[in-house]
């Protein structure tokens, strides 16, 4: 199941992602989404997911 909700951010912060995913070949949204999940994951919130898995879902 997937859930939308919307974060606030700085024009400078959405720039910083907007050059990130580019840098990656993603969008702006799957990179936040990247970034969220790595983080949940180093956190211990989040069992990691298998790469194959992810693109999966895409």
């Amino acid at each position: 199941m997937k859930t939308r909700f919307m974060i606030p951010i700085t024009d400078e912060t959405y720039q910083a992602l907007v050059k990130l995913a580019e840098r990656e070949y993603r969008t702006p949204r799957q990179q936040a989404v990247m970034i969220i999940c790595q983080r949940l994951e180093e956190l211990g919130l989040l069992e990691p997911q298998h790469k194959e898995d992810k693109q999966n879902d895409e």
